[in-house]
């Protein structure tokens, strides 16, 4: 792509962390470090993924790290603020924000191993304030790792989430508020990119 040096040689590279817990608390906190082998590599740090900007100029990411929340940051002050997953024993990927401002979280299987759900976030109030099982009809067989991936939104805003692990593509219908699953015909297949548009 051509480059405009002039207005690159004025950009500017921030870079911000994430808050520190304190000593016994999040990532430090007992509980949910001794399941460290189960959660794998993000387990006793903090881990961000996906930063999607709001409307609003803030931007929002999740924290891969357990307990697992997403985090809010102002970049004019940089000051964050973090909230708690519902279940901060399920693991996370992404997060998307939709037209109206609301924010969809899909989560991953946790430790111990739960049904995951998809669930909307109100910047707001700053409330979690609904949640929608991936796999309600049980299509995907119970012994299977299911692992909801990336989330994208369709021209009628319904939200599409894929499966890295489950060999699946789950649907949530906007007018009928209710999720579909479907098993995807090539078995173990994996999906991990969204794309970045879909056309219904």
């Amino acid at each position: 792509l051509p480059v405009d040096e002039a207005i690159v040689a004025k950009a500017e590279y921030i870079e911000y962390y994430f808050n520190v817990d304190p000593p016994g608390q999040g990532v430090n906190d007992p509980k949910y470090r001794k399941t460290t082998g189960e959660m794998g590599f993000s387990a006793g740090r903090r881990m961000g993924q996906e930063p999607q900007l709001h409307p609003d100029g803030t931007v929002w990411t999740v924290d891969r790290g357990f307990p697992t929340r997403i985090v809010k940051l102002d970049p004019r002050t940089g000051v964050s603020k973090d909230i708690l997953m519902p279940n901060p024993l399920t693991a996370l990927h992404d997060l998307e924000i939709d037209k109206d401002g609301i924010i969809w979280v899909p989560e991953n299987e946790g430790v111990p191993k739960t049904e995951p759900k998809l669930w909307k976030f109100d910047p707001k109030t700053e409330k979690w304030f609904e949640s929608y099982p991936f796999d309600p009809k049980k299509v995907i067989a119970d012994d299977t790792l299911k692992h909801p991936h990336s989330i994208d939104f369709d021209s009628h805003a319904n939200v599409y989430v894929s499966y890295i692990l489950g060999g699946a593509l789950s649907v949530w219908n906007r007018e009928t508020k209710q999720m579909s699953t479907y098993k995807i015909p090539t078995p173990n297949s994996r999906s991990e990119e969204h794309t970045s548009e879909l056309q219904s």
